[in-house]
């Protein structure tokens, strides 16, 4: 489920960025290598997501296939990554909301102003504060 929500809110980004510029915007999933039975289950559900038909299953039409897996030594992006997820994991672990504000403005948002359940998602959504 927490990849479907990840992938889901990424797809809805590039819908959203699509909309705005009037140009159909693609994307990709990049993730941090974790060993090669987790890899090769994580390539295998993204695969599922891409190409399931179902009634209450995103349509990924703006994600380009495949997923790239790198060990985050080796990535700059995945290293700003991790510092963006530590940024959102401060805020709402230890109270200390001093990067997460600095992103705050490049946070996906709700019509009406929320970033929650759009920028972000609270997986599983107990023991948040």
């Amino acid at each position: 489920m927490l990849r479907t929500t990840l992938t889901e809110r990424f797809q809805y980004y590039l819908q959203d960025v699509s909309r705005s510029l009037g140009v159909k915007q693609f994307g990709i999933i990049v993730a941090d290598h974790r060993g090669k039975q987790e890899d090769t289950r994580l390539r295998s559900h993204h695969q599922k997501l891409l190409y399931a038909k179902a009634e209450y299953i995103s349509k990924y039409g703006n994600l380009i296939e495949g997923l790239f897996l790198q060990p985050s030594n080796l990535s700059v992006g995945i290293q700003f990554a991790d510092l963006v997820a530590g940024a959102i994991w401060r805020k709402f672990e230890r109270s200390d909301a001093t990067w997460f504000d600095l992103l705050l403005p490049s946070i996906r948002k709700s019509t009406a102003g929320s970033i929650e359940g759009h920028g972000i998602v609270k997986y599983p959504k107990e023991n948040w504060r």
